[in-house]
């Protein structure tokens, strides 16, 4: 955060900022103080003349990292979903304090941008339609990305995935693309393709009897 005089004082001038006009320079004493979005200054009621203590001026300060943070989370959310904990572990990455990451999440609840039910629905669905695999391994993606374990089960079991059904697609798939292989060595690359996403022996087995012998 911008910072040079954080101590008790009068403002002595809101100017604009040269290159972002939404943005102003706290002037505290005829020294810069803090920079702040026009919009803090106007919900704040700051004016020229005004006396601020330390105090306050740590406020308007927290207040300002709590806006740029939200800034980035709405940044973050309109690009792709998050979950709560992805969104916390960004916000920490880029340097927001626990304090101002709080504030935020909790403004993102409040406009429903972040729904941990819903963001698992839209990544099963995501997972079915473009990178298909096991009930199983999604759980524990979605588990991964900071859902509960609860919530992941129920996303799986709404969208009532078939396993079998899906190994089924996929090793079609796969198949046809290795026609020329030999069959032994499908069979063997076929089980490692079907590990990898998540699927058990016995839906591997049922598979491979079928789709090989076919």
């Amino acid at each position: 955060m911008e910072e040079q005089n954080i101590r008790s004082g009068t403002i002595t001038a809101l100017n604009a900022q040269a290159r972002h006009a939404d943005r102003v320079n706290l002037m505290i004493d005829g020294e810069f103080a803090l920079g702040l979005s026009g919009a803090i200054v106007l919900e704040q009621g700051l004016y020229v003349g005004q006396t601020l203590s330390e105090a306050e001026l740590l406020r308007l300060r927290g207040l300002e990292e709590i806006a740029k943070a939200t800034e980035s989370a709405l940044r973050l959310v309109t690009y792709r979903a998050r979950t709560e904990v992805e969104l916390r572990r960004r916000l920490a990455r880029n340097g927001f304090s626990p304090e101002a990451i709080t504030a935020t999440i909790e403004r993102m609840h409040e406009w429903r941008y972040l729904d941990d039910e819903d963001f698992a629905r839209r990544f099963v669905e995501s997972r079915e339609g473009h990178r298909p695999r096991s009930a199983s391994m999604i759980r524990r993606e979605l588990v991964g990305k900071g859902v509960d374990a609860e919530t992941a089960g129920q996303g799986g079991a709404e969208a009532e995935i078939d396993d079998e059904s899906v190994a089924r697609d996929l090793a079609h798939k796969w198949l046809s693309q290795h026609a020329r292989e030999a069959e032994e060595v499908r069979r063997r690359k076929l089980i490692g393709f079907l590990q990898r996403r998540g699927f058990g022996w016995d839906v591997i087995r049922h598979v491979l009897d079928d789709e090989v012998a076919e």
